[in-house]
């Protein structure tokens, strides 16, 4: 009796430690989340440039908090639940508490990431500085803090941009990310059926950049050359080597959807984000 009094205290011990972990990686993601929110705060009022946009800092930053505060109540649960006289249903009470915990860690991280790539996504268009350098530095920590760091492709893409100068934030961030995980492609097509352009941006394996415009029928080819693209195989193509300034392939792409593809607003479009390998160009 006395044996099986101390494997289940034991038992209850260990899911302590499961819960209190969970809490605890979530409340580490969220705290270091608001520090990359601070730092992105600071980049958009810089002295020099200031006032760049930083779509959905704020809901990014509300919903990770909310996410931890749902892991830690998890948590609590669990802890509660172990105060209390086993019954039939109680293990099953703890693993969905357990669960619900877990998941909503990841959330937490999930959020932290998307912060991180804002820092990233505004610092691509500010002077290189002590203070731009340090904010891509705690973004790539953030990116990779866990033992299985995710992927932009393992997240999915987060838009809520209504102007270009949002968008502009936005797809610098989705690159720098990019060109961190290797070996993706990011797709930028028009909603309306009628517009059948089509841009990849594709990260290589060592961290390399290409674009590829293709269904851009109607657009004049000498134009598109002196805007910085290349004519290959009937569409339109840019390469950058790693390391690349950002803002390089953002502005040939952003003026080309305004200027040449008469796209008004980043409403009209829709990105998608996949894993693949090198693309052949014929």
């Amino acid at each position: 009796m006395d044996d099986e009094i101390l494997i289940l205290e034991e038992l209850r011990e260990d899911i302590r430690y499961q819960a209190n972990q969970r809490a605890a990686r979530a409340t580490q993601s969220w705290l270091i989340g608001r520090g990359l929110a601070a730092e992105a705060q600071d980049l958009q009022m810089a002295p020099m440039e200031g006032n760049t946009p930083a779509p959905g800092l704020f809901t990014a930053v509300r919903m990770m908090g909310d996410s931890c505060t749902d892991s830690c109540n998890a948590a609590d649960t669990v802890l509660l639940l172990l105060r209390q006289e086993f019954d039939a249903t109680s293990g099953e009470k703890v693993e969905a508490a357990l669960e619900a915990s877990s998941i909503a860690a990841r959330e937490v991280e999930r959020w932290m990431r998307r912060i991180a790539a804002l820092c990233i996504g505004l610092s691509t268009y500010l002077t290189n500085t002590d203070e731009t350098v340090r904010a891509d530095r705690a973004a790539v920590v953030a990116l990779k803090l866990v033992n299985e760091p995710m992927t932009l492709v393992d997240d999915g893409l987060w838009h809520c941009s209504t102007r270009f100068d949002e968008f502009s934030t936005e797809l610098a961030g989705d690159l720098g990310r990019m060109i961190i995980d290797h070996d993706c492609t990011l797709t930028i097509e028009a909603i309306d059926a009628e517009d059948s352009f089509r841009i990849d941006f594709e990260v290589d394996d060592v961290g390399n950049l290409s674009a590829r415009l293709s269904g851009a029928e109607h657009v004049h080819p000498s134009a598109m050359v002196e805007l910085g693209w290349k004519v290959v195989g009937g569409t339109f193509l840019a390469e950058w080597d790693d390391p690349l300034p950002i803002s390089n392939p953002i502005w040939l792409v952003i003026t080309t959807l305004q200027e040449h593809l008469h796209v008004s607003s980043p409403t009209e479009l829709r990105c998608s984000i996949e894993q693949s390998g090198p693309i052949a160009y014929v």
